[in-house]
């Protein structure tokens, strides 16, 4: 076992430089070939670079660079390795990958300031963490292979996430904290994958506002969930494959827009609202699709489509002002309560548009309100409607 340390540091030439009026910036190169090898390399300064370079297994990089314009390019060949690195200050950036047929290496990054950027790569079946504080901040996380997971912090301003994993039984987990004009997206293509993202707010108030969260999944028994805590938000959550599941949860505050799409059969979606002036559009592509929607606050606008046979939308909504928009597109489909039975509109000055178009197709509602309108039309054969009004 081996253990190399490389410590330079520009602090110390403060003086000489302005005294003198010399720039500096350093340099170091990496090789470490082997197992069970440990890297340590501190930088303090600006314009600062790093490339490392580990082939072997159990290998430790540990890596911090503190000030302005600095870089790191680091490769880790092998399994079992690890990497903890720290960036803090103003344009810094980070290039990290991660390769092995095994399993067990593990990415930590960490960066503080403005305008930083890490992009980290990893192939097998592996973990990325990483936490990103300030503003104009970017992450890049890519992963291929099996059984891997990315977890993210974003907290402050106008920071943005990439995550993108190719395999099955992949997890990202995206946490939002007291963050505006933030972006994640995720992609993951295979089979019982997750991606979450969860946005919340502080106890002193402060919640997040102008965000902006995309997810997309490509196979089959994938889980996309999203919970949001603030204002003026938009997700979208995009299925493409069977027995897939999404779940949107906007436990309060106002202004949010959720957009979603499923595509192919037996996939489940679930949306459920406590906010004002919000906005849900939706659509489901295929047969034996399910829908809850359920908006327990006042002047929201819902939307929602079905094409296909055997497909099921439910619907519960209470307060005042809200408006909702149902179309089924196919056979033996049906709108009705949550659990069964008839669904509940509650409230005043509330608006139901439902349609449906095809053959033995059934609708069940009760809409519990004052000054209120719902208007049902049926195309097709053998449809039943029984709709009620207090």
């Amino acid at each position: 076992m081996s253990t190399l340390t490389i410590k330079k540091s520009v602090l110390a030439l403060a003086v000489s430089v302005a005294i003198c009026g010399v720039a500096s910036a350093n340099q170091t190169d990496l090789t470490q070939d082997g197992s069970q090898n440990t890297a340590l390399i501190t930088q303090i300064g600006a314009a600062q670079s790093v490339v490392a370079s580990q082939i072997g297994v159990m290998n430790d990089l540990d890596f911090t660079q503190a000030g302005i314009g600095s870089s790191l390019d680091a490769l880790q060949d092998g399994y079992d390795n690890q990497a903890v690195t720290w960036q803090e200050g103003d344009d810094n950036s980070l290039d990290l990958t991660q390769l092995g047929a095994g399993a067990g290496n593990r990415i930590d990054y960490f960066a503080q300031g403005s305008n930083n950027y890490g992009s980290l790569f990893q192939s097998g079946s592996n973990d990325i963490q990483a936490e990103v504080y300030g503003d104009y901040n970017g992450v890049s996380a890519e992963q291929h292979g099996s059984n891997n997971q990315v977890e993210t912090l974003l907290e402050d301003t106008n920071n943005s996430l990439n995550a993108y994993q190719s395999g099955d039984g992949n997890q990202s987990l995206s946490y939002v904290s007291v963050a505006n004009d933030t972006a994640i997206d995720t992609w993951q293509s295979g089979q019982n994958n997750y991606a979450s993202v969860d946005v919340y707010t502080r106890l002193n108030g402060s919640n997040s506002t102008f965000n902006t969260f995309y997810i997309e999944q490509d196979g089959n028994q994938n889980i996309a969930e999203v919970v949001l805590r603030g204002d003026d938000n938009f997700i979208s959550a995009a299925q493409y494959g069977s027995d897939n599941e999404t779940y949107v949860d906007q436990i309060y505050h106002h202004s949010t827009y959720i957009d979603s799409v499923q595509e192919g059969t037996s996939n489940y979606l679930a949306i459920s609202v406590a906010g004002n002036d919000n906005q849900y559009i939706g659509s489901q592509w295929g047969d034996e699709n399910t829908s809850e929607v359920e908006f327990s606050s006042r002047h929201n606008d819902v939307q929602a489509e079905q094409f296909g046979e055997l497909n099921s939308l439910t619907l519960l909504v209470s307060n005042i002002r809200n408006t909702a928009s149902f179309g089924q597109y196919g056979s033996s489909n049906t709108i009705q309560g949550i659990g069964g039975g008839a669904f509940e509109v509650g409230g005043a000055w509330g608006d139901v548009d439902l349609v449906q178009v095809g053959s033995n197709n059934l609708i069940q509602g009760h809409q519990l309100s004052d000054n209120s309108s719902m208007s049902i039309a049926q195309l097709g054969t053998a449809n039943y409607a029984q709709v009620t009004q207090n």
